[in-house]
């Protein structure tokens, strides 16, 4: 099929449509390209990105070094960034009062940030806990991890269990619903944590997490600016 009748059936199949012609400017061409991923993703659909024959032929140019922070800025909201940065902060005055802080990582979270949290949790010194679904997130061998956490049915790890349930503080990153988390035909919650949390999860506007990343760098950028100490 010819490039013109390709897009008109994609149209016709309710698809969205995304044609790439090179001769943009480089930054239309990069944002027209980001559009069609993020429909992708947010839709949960395929999409068509018609693109002009010849293409291999034409004479290409390195990309200029991008900032990781500053893109991820651009992608957020000047609300969500306020609401992170304070949440971050509002976490850091939380540990520094608590006598026994936890890291709960649940399923919701982007497994691409596993990295970004043994990063937290070693740098804050936080006893690291994950749900089943998120087992893998984290690395085994990370000397703050003690294995899933899942309320009254986590029988393979007593001590974890004791260890999260006598605590007074969680920050709990990327966690479900409640109703995710019942004893099955008892209507009963089965994961709890104590009353001072702080509970971070991924919002439907930023499909691939990008508040939860900004929450974790900036609460890594605040505990070296604040010289907070690691805990034993």
């Amino acid at each position: 099929l010819s490039k013109d009748v390709s897009v008109l059936v994609a149209k016709a199949k309710g698809i969205p449509v995304f044609p790439l012609d090179f001769s943009m400017n480089p930054d239309k061409l990069a944002k027209r390209f980001r559009e069609a991923v993020v429909t992708a993703i947010r839709r949960q659909t395929p999409v068509f990105v018609p693109m002009q024959l010849g293409i291999i032929d034409e004479m290409t140019r390195p990309v200029r070094p991008i900032d990781p922070q500053a893109d991820l800025r651009k992608r957020l909201s000047l609300s969500t960034r306020f609401k992170m940065r304070h949440a971050a902060s509002q976490t850091l005055d939380k540990l520094k009062h608590s006598r026994q802080a936890s890291l709960y990582v649940g399923e919701n979270t982007p497994r691409r940030l596993g990295p970004l949290l043994e990063e937290i949790s070693e740098r804050l010194g936080l006893f690291t806990t994950v749900s089943w679904g998120a087992k893998g997130y984290i690395r085994e061998d990370l000397p703050t991890y003690g294995g899933p956490y899942v309320g009254e049915m986590s029988t393979a790890n007593p001590a974890t269990k004791r260890f999260v349930k006598s605590g007074d503080f969680v920050l709990q990153i990327g966690r479900n619903e409640p109703y995710a988390e019942s004893l099955i035909g008892t209507g009963m919650v089965s994961l709890k944590f104590p009353g001072n949390s702080i509970s971070v999860r991924r919002s439907e506007r930023y499909p691939q997490g990008e508040d939860i990343e900004f929450f974790l760098k900036e609460l890594k950028r605040l505990a070296d600016e604040r010289g907070y100490a690691k805990r034993p």
